[in-house]
């Protein structure tokens, strides 16, 4: 599975996200603005 897809299934089934604790800040921001088009 995708870094995107691993973001995309848990808001599919409502599951809160809390916390993302990573190094990679710059990624998970675009993974995120990348995601509402996969919901």
């Amino acid at each position: 599975m995708s870094q995107l897809q691993d973001l995309v299934a848990p808001i599919r089934t409502d599951t809160p996200l809390i916390v993302i604790e990573t190094p990679d800040v710059e990624r998970v921001i675009e993974l995120f603005r990348q995601s509402p088009m996969h919901v």
